[in-house]
């Protein structure tokens, strides 16, 4: 078993000092053992005082989640909350860098707390949907009032210890460990006694003001959904209720709350991201970080990339053997740069300290000098295969080559370049500078050199990289296609696409699926559909029909829908309707929103079963982090194959039988039902 509490003396102080990994994380065994080494501390008679502190760079960032749905794990925690407060002897608690949700909450249940100048609090449950689990919504109104409190519980947002001044009882400047120490000591030599936060009354002194902030940030509260509700319900009646009534209320708050869909989906998708960033940092461990990339091709993938190179202070050597010109090109990584300057809202940096790191050239030998060259070019096959062979005659032997296309086999780049050990796959959504998700492909014979080059590279740009195997159309072609054929198929039986449209943007989507698809470009889904389906028929006769009428998407003036210059309304475009008409199935029905979007999720859910069960990629929760970044999957239900647990996997069966083979339910699908299992069994427990 780990030792998470190391104990020492120090005169009449007993230093109790956790050391739980870098996030000093609140699990059952941390609480375990800060129970007994309290208990310890509290029954030796030399100890006149104990001291909580914490090795590492934070106090805690809070809860282990994957502790979360155990109830013995909370049960410990309320119990080490319940032992802090009550100790006959004061406990002090020294905060520095981060102290946030249950960590926060073990710092209030002390008698005495100690601020670092880096210290920042805060309660970031909200964002997963859950109130505070231990106290909070109870200790800390005692102290500084409903206003402040709420605002500090709804916002989700962390904030300086020094904007909670009555919080603390000092600040710590120089050496904090020491003067942590000192303070405690002092304590011990003054035989001050216990000051519980459930004795305070500062923060109720203005009954009138404290209910008038109550009702004041009642619109805040309903915007956060029914865990704000919660917070704003209990917090109202922290100074209404005996204290013990008011830990009662929120923790029967906090368990309605765990037991919701809404935060059950959104725990899952960040334990999911956690581990996916541990994943990354792994992969690119043994990589240095990169200076200088080269990227080839004017595509929106090429400019988007290069614009957030540039914004991340990576050097760019931009190469398109197009007859554009120079000016032209370097015109538009500019103004992409500057519409991400708006959009990210940064003030301290100036472009034209940016641009100044970008090469445009139209020499593709202009990528010599780069770590890392990414081909994101258009073209077909041959024209592809001709370029990796050129990049890999003039490349140096350390560089990496990086495809960005699912329509091309990763191993035929590999081989047109001679040297597979130095090709990978990095498949970045669009617009690249904004969607914060990678596909990263290793090559049956890349070298872990080359997946730790992808891998660095992605997270400079703060993106999330999502290890897969090389199959046809990649992890999330996958899982479009499958999306585009049942949503070809509802329109086949008669629903309309506008209102399918309508139907995913209620469920959560930015946008319903023929939106992306004009946006895509209906050609560029086919190519896709047909690489899926490694060249068979892609069962999708309404986006054909479109394509050989010439309504190929928004860059054609119409698709399902149609784009005049200068106008914001996008209407349905009647041609299409036409089109869609003459495939309609002989019993065309209206088919419910319900139906639509059970349908649609189903169909993705099990495109990502079969990828789970292919090995694609690890596991499940990769798909629905993939899902989430990349395409607009709502977080809040978690990514197409969480969201499946949630519903059920046996509905998923029903709507899936009977349909092509295409979509018909995947041998996983049905093994998990047989055993009485989900997809969340396969995922690992990663903390």
């Amino acid at each position: 078993m780990a030792t998470l509490v190391n104990c020492r003396r120090h005169g009449a102080v007993e230093i109790l000092n956790i050391s739980h990994g870098r996030d000093n994380a609140v699990s059952r065994l941390l609480c375990t053992q800060l129970t007994a080494a309290l208990q310890a501390a509290i029954a030796e008679p030399e100890v006149a005082v104990i001291l909580l502190s914490a090795s590492g760079e934070h106090f805690s960032r809070g809860i282990d989640l994957n502790w979360l749905d155990e109830d013995p794990s909370r049960q410990a925690l309320l119990d080490l909350c319940d032992q802090i407060e009550n100790s006959p002897k004061p406990v002090i608690a020294a905060l520095q860098g981060d102290v946030l949700g249950a960590g926060f909450e073990l710092a209030l249940a002390a008698h005495y707390r100690l601020a670092a100048p880096d210290l920042r609090i805060g309660f970031p449950g909200i964002t997963i949907g859950l109130p505070p689990i231990c106290g909070g919504t109870q200790r800390l109104p005692r102290l500084i009032g409903a206003e402040a409190t709420l605002h500090l519980m709804l916002s989700g947002r962390a904030v300086s210890g020094a904007a909670l001044g009555p919080v603390f009882d000092a600040e710590i400047t120089g050496d904090f460990a020491s003067g942590a120490e000192r303070f405690a000591v002092s304590l011990a030599e003054q035989d001050t006694t216990p000051l519980p936060s459930a004795d305070r009354r500062e923060g109720f002194a203005d009954p009138f003001a404290y209910q008038d902030a109550v009702a004041n940030l009642k619109t805040m509260a309903q915007s956060k959904g029914q865990a704000g509700l919660d917070i704003l319900r209990c917090v109202e009646a922290a100074p209404l209720l005996p204290f013990e009534a008011g830990l009662d209320l929120e923790h029967e708050a906090f368990n309605a709350c765990l037991r919701r869909d809404r935060p059950a989906a959104l725990r899952h998708v960040l334990i999911a991201e956690r581990h996916l960033a541990h994943v990354g940092e792994q992969l690119a461990q043994n990589y240095a970080k990169l200076g200088h990339v080269a990227i080839l091709g004017e595509t929106a993938v090429g400019i988007g990339l290069a614009a957030d190179c540039l914004l991340h202070a990576i050097t760019v050597t931009f190469v398109s053997p197009a007859t554009t010109d120079i000016a032209d090109t370097h015109d538009k990584i500019q103004m992409v740069l500057e519409q991400e300057f708006q959009r990210r809202r940064i003030t301290d940096v100036e472009i034209e300290d940016l641009i100044d790191n970008l090469e445009v050239s139209r020499d593709v030998a202009d990528c010599a000098g780069a770590d890392l060259v990414i081909e994101t070019t258009y073209g077909n096959r041959d024209a592809k295969l001709k370029m990796f062979s050129e990049l890999g005659h003039i490349l140096p032997g350390h560089a990496v080559l990086a495809s960005t296309s699912t329509l091309v086999d990763l191993a035929e780049c590999a081989e047109a370049a001679g040297r597979a050990q130095q090709v990978i796959g990095l498949h970045i959504p669009s617009p690249a500078q904004v969607k914060p998700a990678v596909e990263l492909v290793a090559g049956a014979e890349a070298s872990s050199f080359a997946v730790a080059a992808g891998a660095r590279f992605a997270g400079q740009l703060g993106k999330t990289v999502i290890p897969v195997r090389n199959c046809p159309g990649l992890a999330a072609g996958t899982i479009l296609v499958a999306l585009w054929q049942m949503a070809d198929q509802l329109l086949r039986e008669g629903a309309d696409f506008a209102a399918i449209d309508a139907a995913m943007r209620d469920y959560g989507f930015p946008m319903g699926p023929f939106q992306a698809l004009d946006l895509r470009g209906i050609p560029a889904a086919l190519a896709l559909a047909l690489r899926v389906t490694d060249g068979s028929d892609p069962q999708l006769p309404v986006l054909t029909s479109l394509s050989e009428a010439g309504f190929l998407g928004k860059d054609s003036g119409a698709g399902f829908y149609n784009y005049e210059p200068g106008q914001r309304s996008r209407p349905a475009n009647d041609m299409a309707n036409e089109a869609i008409a003459a495939l309609r199935d002989a019993g065309a029905r209206d088919i419910p929103d319900a139906e639509i979007q059970l349908r649609l999720a189903a169909a993705m859910a099990n495109a990502g079963a079969k990828l789970v069960r292919d090995k694609v990629v690890e596991r499940p929760a990769d798909i629905d982090v993939l899902m989430i970044k990349g395409y607009g999957f709502p977080r809040h239900r978690g990514g197409p194959l969480k969201a499946a647990d949630l519903t059920g996997l046996l509905s998923l069966r029903n709507v899936l039988n009977g349909q092509t083979d295409l979509l018909a339910p995947d041998p996983l699908l049905l093994d998990l039902i047989k055993n009485g299992k989900q997809f969340a069994s396969l995922n690992d427990v990663v903390s």
